[in-house]
């Protein structure tokens, strides 16, 4: 959801990753030299995931948490896009990606539990365009303005196989700065929300889903999964140094089959506290604790959480 800032002279950024499960990644991407005085820029990617002993628990907000399956996800991608910004707050971005996943699902039984698109070979064309407004100082570490972001994917299944849908996202980041920047409030609004063609379903590994470092911070990666979701999070930061912040912060979510099943009842939510180490433009390492009804969870993460 980031916007990248501009490379004038261009890049290749190489990236591998093994995690203590064996779940492995292999991504290269091409950044062109910006054009048109700096306005447009235009990048290629190239991604290979192997991601061990994904969780599955459902479908819905009321899905037990003992009743969790594993899968096995290997998407591989090939895609291009282009960003092109008039002025420097206000960006138009599209591309083309074509994705071939596998699953594997080892012994369970698909028959008693169905999870769409789980034990089966998908390939996609994906064209996806986005339109937003950022006034933050970095994506990577900032203390004021914001990012007014929305995007449109649309996912074709290359064999007809009954599993094409779009996505529409909305997202709204603010951060309001108190006393010179030594305090700062940021709040993150997040709805997803998919269509499918007649016939079709969404796939489990493409679902929206809340449960991780980055969305319901104490609830393990994809707890919750459906066709929408819709998240809320607001942080308190103080900087008691340079280079550290420190966050009280709340998370509030939900999934469901549409914008009309949201409930308010039905919202999850958690709390916590969180120290981020950081220098002028980028987060190098962010750490939470965080807690809510089915328990506890640390993060640890590279990256700001918004």
């Amino acid at each position: 959801g980031y916007l990248k800032r501009f490379e004038k002279s261009g890049a290749i950024n190489l990236l591998a990753g093994i995690s203590v499960n064996n779940s492995q990644l292999l991504e290269t991407r091409v950044v062109a030299p910006a054009l048109f005085r700096d306005r447009l820029q235009i990048g290629a990617l190239a991604r290979w995931t192997s991601a061990k002993g994904v969780s599955y628990y459902g479908v819905g907000p009321a899905t037990d948490a003992e009743a969790d399956f594993e899968y096995d996800y290997q998407p591989t991608e090939l895609s291009t896009d282009a960003t092109f910004k008039p002025v420097r707050w206000l960006s138009f971005g599209g591309g083309y990606s074509f994705v071939n996943l596998t699953t594997g699902v080892g012994s369970f039984d698909l028959a008693a539990r169905p999870a769409p698109g789980v034990g089966r070979e998908l390939a996609y064309n994906v064209m996806r365009a986005e339109v937003a407004i950022d006034s933050r100082t970095s994506p990577g570490y900032t203390t004021r303005g914001g990012l007014y972001r929305v995007a449109w994917e649309r996912h074709e299944e290359r064999h007809d196989l009954p599993f094409s849908f779009d996505a529409q996202e909305y997202e709204v980041r603010q951060f309001v700065p108190l006393l010179r920047e030594q305090f700062v409030l940021g709040v993150r609004g997040l709805m997803t929300l998919t269509s499918t063609d007649a016939g079709s379903q969404v796939p489990v590994p493409l679902a929206p889903y809340l449960g991780s470092g980055s969305t319901l911070r104490a609830f393990p990666t994809r707890r919750f999964t459906d066709r929408s979701r819709v998240l809320v999070s607001g942080e308190y930061r103080w900087r008691p140094s340079r280079y550290l912040d420190m966050a009280l912060f709340v998370d509030s979510g939900q999934v469901a089959g549409d914008v009309q099943q949201f409930r308010f009842g039905d919202f999850e939510t958690n709390w916590g506290i969180g120290a981020r180490f950081h220098g002028p433009l980028f987060t190098a390492l962010r750490v939470e604790y965080a807690r809510g009804r089915e328990g506890r969870n640390i993060v640890f993460a590279g990256s700001q959480i918004f």
